[in-house]
């Protein structure tokens, strides 16, 4: 294939062809190094696994039929290179092979299609700008087919604009061969390059016309192009009956969508981050220099002749500004398409990866023509390119460190845990089953409740994973089933998943059911050996609304195994939280049972799920609550008495804890008290019966028995036990007093139960609470006899509870007061 063009732009090069070689060979060097360094040391992202085991389907069967007996059909051409590879070694190093030779041989075209059609000079800084790009390293060290993709789609459009431009009709027609080659070569590496094809129409109707057309190898090309679409169509429906229906009806590939503000927040950082900003201001130089020469170039041809004939002004002007308005047309006409047509669930980066080179080719024209308009010496505008080269590899050396230091979900490393461990009978689940299949074979279940229906089919009345013929298990009732029947049950899931995919029942089942046995990477592997009695939680408080953590997280409902422990046992609850906005950060979860001098009996602090789940994770709308167990174990020497069962979220890094927020958005503490938790023997009932019932539903069950004479400075203690025949609305303050034989008070003591900490309105109905209450007899007090009285009052206001009589008071009795 033999592609020439002259940049009208540039001088010939004044440096050695050779020293352009080498510094490509050392940039080939750099490239090789980090897709290697990336191959290496970062876990397969989970679509690798698939790639892996149609690779693998191929090996075995010679085409890539599933189980379930459809194809796969992404990736084609790059399922059998995968094989190809993977004969030699099925290992996911060597499966990322292919990709990075497909990167660097990307990295040569680039130079190449620069340097002929923009010179020597774009060419090199487009293919420095190639090196070090996050998503030219992530793809092009992953067993995907998005590398290999966009090198055919690169040549592919420099054959086309080859064609346009060539005068010869035998040189035409061979480019209209390579033309067809490489697009089904494109086309059958991903159907995404189907977007590409009307913006090479119109590219070609743009320079040379409509009558283009006629030329036998044109329409011969293009119709080849229009029979290769008909058969990837055809392979897509008989491959794959029903698969684009599905996904067409529950999340479109594409459609009228038109949502530009969220297409942008998604691809916008492609344009405006750091490194990408200065690039694309180097495009918009390379545009509008590009502009100007078609401007002056201009004739005022009428439509009908730029239709028929194509427009003169883009024939006539350099070959690197034709360049630029072609390769820019490309990206913006595919750019558009995707942001306006293309499905939300289906807008992510690797989605316009394809024409990436399309923007940098522009992009090192702007640069090497920015330097040239400040440097007149031929000379150094030549040395100078070198330079610029390795600047342009540069800007994204911080990109690149980053990208070679986040690791993705190590799916990897899960599924040698569970090779490790698993014995016969054990079953697998899991809601990535090629993952299973492409390590040790198919996962016993495909385990997921939502948005799942693409990727399943009916075989023999049995919905089943399409890719792996694993059944789908997506109830209850299935998994209860599952962990009773096998010895161990593994679940293999990542935290992103098990937050959005799975209703709480389930999510719950798997809380109480399994046991974190491994977890790195964002990755999971819980385990159940066999079905665990639940213990039942019959103490439920629901809060509504939830109570509000920093407008972020709230908790929806708290459940407890009891209010009665005794020491040496454990106290068991379910938390359900909920999601009240968005939560930015990971949060760690307080269970505290705390004395009343504000130490601590037991704690649980975990993140929710033992970090299956972190926070950040929750979203609203997408599941009501996430449960969250957690257990407090009781040591056997606690004293006995009340303590508080507190929760909370604070973060992390720094200790310090979410706000709770009452319904003005004002801070109210930082510690939601959940419930008051009783440990050991309760004391016995007072022997003196009372049953004063006071309005609201507080009752003054019994008192103890006191010594009937005292002396003045002597101590009496009144003992008193009180009960919640109703929830109590208020937090009463208790009273005990002393009074003369004329209704005059000689001692009182005032306070809330259990001195503040046991508040009236957290009592539960019928709880029985006992407080003490000391009274000193003055020093001078005159020998006589004494009433006791008792009663409740709402402290902000003052005022008493009656009795039915109207009485404010129950007499507790009398005390004969002597001389000492």
């Amino acid at each position: 294939m033999n592609v020439e063009a002259t940049d009208a732009t540039e001088k010939p090069v004044s440096l050695a062809p050779r020293t352009y070689g080498v510094l490509l060979a050392l940039f080939l060097a750099v490239a090789a190094w980090v897709r290697w360094q990336y191959a290496r040391e970062i876990s397969l992202f989970v679509d690798e696994f698939t790639t892996m085991w149609a690779a693998k389907r191929i090996l075995e069967l010679g085409v890539p039929r599933m189980p379930s007996g459809v194809l796969y059909t992404r990736g084609i051409l790059a399922s059998y290179v995968e094989a190809a590879f993977l004969a030699y070694r099925y290992d996911p190093l060597v499966a990322r092979i292919p990709s990075i030779l497909f990167a660097l041989a990307t990295i040569v075209t680039v130079y190449h299609v620069g340097r002929r059609q923009f010179g020597a000079r774009v060419g090199l800084v487009a293919a420095a700008l190639m090196v070090l790009a996050p998503e030219e390293i992530v793809w092009g060290a992953r067993a995907r087919f998005y590398m290999q993709l966009q090198l055919f789609v690169l040549l592919t459009a420099w054959v086309t604009y080859a064609s346009v431009r060539a005068q010869d009709p035998r040189r035409r027609a061979r480019l209209h061969v390579w033309f067809v080659v490489l697009f089904v070569l494109a086309l059958f590496s991903q159907e995404e390059t189907i977007l590409l094809y009307p913006a090479l129409v119109a590219a070609i109707v743009a320079w040379r016309g409509v009558r283009f057309f006629r030329h036998p190898d044109a329409v011969l090309a293009h119709v080849g192009a229009w029979i290769a679409m008909g058969v990837r169509y055809l392979i897509e429906k008989v491959g794959q009956p029903g698969y684009f229906e599905t996904i067409q009806a529950r999340r479109p590939y594409v459609g009228l969508i038109f949502d530009i503000r969220g297409a942008w927040e998604e691809y916008g950082p492609f344009f405006y981050e750091p490194a990408r900003l200065v690039l694309t201001l180097f495009v918009l130089v390379a545009l509008v220099m590009a502009l100007r020469e078609a401007r002056r170039a201009w004739r005022f041809d009428s439509w009908r002749t730029c239709l028929l004939d194509g427009c003169a002004a883009l024939r006539t002007i350099a070959t690197s500004y034709q360049a630029t308005l072609y390769y820019l047309w490309l990206f913006g006409a595919v750019f558009v398409v995707i942001l306006l047509f293309v499905g939300q669930t289906w807008r992510e980066m690797r989605y316009i990866f394809m024409i990436v080179p399309f923007w940098f080719l522009p992009a090192a024209a702007g640069i090497v023509w920015t330097w040239d308009r400040f440097v007149r010496s031929p000379r150094l505008r030549e040395q100078g390119a070198l330079g610029l080269a390795i600047v342009a590899m540069a800007l994204f050396v911080p990109d690149a460190v980053r990208t070679l230091r986040q690791q993705v979900e190590g799916y990897d490393l899960a599924l040698a845990y569970i090779a490790e461990h698993r014995q016969p009978g054990d079953a697998v689940l899991t809601p990535q089953p090629p993952a299973c299949a492409a390590v040790f074979g198919p996962c016993d279940y495909y385990a997921i409740q939502k948005d799942y229906e693409e990727y399943v089919i009916r075989r023999d009345g049995v919905w089943v994973d399409r890719w792996t013929g694993a059944p789908l298990l997506n109830t209850v009732e299935q998994l209860e089933e599952v962990i009773r029947t096998h010895p161990h049950t593994y679940f293999l899931v990542d935290g992103y998943r098990l937050a959005t995919r799975y209703e709480p029942a389930f999510v719950r089942m798997v809380v109480e059911q399994m046991d974190v046995v491994f977890m790195d990477r964002g990755i999971a592997v819980l385990r159940a050996d066999g079905w665990r009695d639940v213990p039942p939680r019959p103490v439920v408080h629901t809060y509504e609304p939830p109570v509000n953590f920093k407008n972020e997280v709230g908790l929806r409902r708290v459940e407890l195994t009891g209010d009665h422990v005794m020491p040496g046992e454990t106290l068991n609850a379910m938390l359900a939280w909920t999601a009240l906005g968005k939560v930015w950060d990971e949060y760690n979860v307080f269970f505290h049972l705390e004395a009343p001098d504000g130490s601590l009996l037991a704690q649980d602090d975990a993140p929710p799920v033992d970090g299956v789940m972190p926070t950040w994770l929750f979203h609203i709308g997408e599941q009501p609550e996430y449960p969250d167990e957690h257990t407090l174990a009781i040591p056997a020497d606690a004293p006995t008495g009340r303590y508080r069962l507190q929760t909370g979220l604070y973060l992390l890094d720094t200790l310090e804890r979410l706000p709770i927020l009452n319904a003005e958005g004002e801070p109210v503490g930082d510690a939601w008290t959940v419930d008051y938790i009783w440990v050991g023997e309760r004391p016995p009932l007072p022997p003196v019966a009372l049953n004063a019932a006071f309005e609201g539903g507080l009752v003054l069950v019994a008192q103890n028995e006191r010594p009937a004479r005292l002396t003045p400075g002597s101590e009496i203690a009144i003992t008193l036990a009180w009960r919640a025949d109703a929830p109590l609305a208020r937090d009463y303050t208790f009273f005990v007093q002393l009074l003369n034989a004329d209704g005059v008070l000689v001692a009182q003591n005032d306070r809330q139960p259990e001195g503040g900490f046991y508040p009236t309105t957290a009592w539960d109905v019928g709880e029985v609470v006992q407080d003490t209450y000391r009274l000193t007899i003055p020093a001078d007090a005159p020998p006589g006899t004494y009433r006791l009285i008792a009663g409740a009052y709402w402290w902000q206001t003052g005022e008493r509870l009656r009795l039915p009589d109207g009485s404010d008071a129950v007499l507790l009795g009398t005390v004969e007061v002597v001389a000492p």
